[in-house]
């Protein structure tokens, strides 16, 4: 199973959210994070694959190596609050994934970054048809009753 590290920009790169998730849970975490954060500008976000322990390690390291950058954000539920850092560092953590993935075998089979992070509504998108859905079987039904009423009259 894949899994995602992602940077996240909020507030056009002035602050930056680095984080990790598992591709099954890519809508949800984004959903959430999009819900908790509403300046963040995923079209200018990246992600990463590869696998967990990689992606995991990969998180790690960016954490550590720029924990000076470190800029707190707390909010509602106080979940990643150590997860953002100043956007300003952001050419230089895809400098060091570069190094990273060049010189150590074992990351090497980590993705280049991926710019514009899509989310899709799909739950808003099963809303909709469910209404549409709603107003077919309705319509049909008011059909039938008012032809059965007409044919009554006949």
């Amino acid at each position: 199973m894949k899994h995602i590290l992602y940077i996240i920009s909020y507030k056009n790169n002035k602050l930056i959210k680095i984080g990790k998730t598992r591709e099954s849970n890519r809508e949800n975490r984004y959903r959430q994070i999009k819900e908790d954060f509403k300046y963040c500008n995923f079209e200018k976000s990246y992600e990463i694959y590869s696998s967990e322990e990689n992606i995991k390690n990969l998180e790690r390291i960016l954490h550590k190596l720029y924990y000076k950058e470190r800029k707190p954000k707390y909010f509602k539920k106080g979940i990643g609050k150590t997860e953002w850092f100043n956007g300003m560092v952001l050419k230089t953590i895809f400098k060091e994934i570069k190094n990273i993935k060049k010189t150590n075998k074992t990351f090497s089979s980590l993705s280049n970054p991926i710019k514009g992070i899509s989310i899709e509504n799909k739950q808003s998108f099963k809303y909709d048809r469910e209404l549409y859905l709603f107003i077919l079987f309705f319509s049909i039904i008011c059909l039938y009753i008012f032809f059965k009423d007409v044919n009554c009259l006949c």
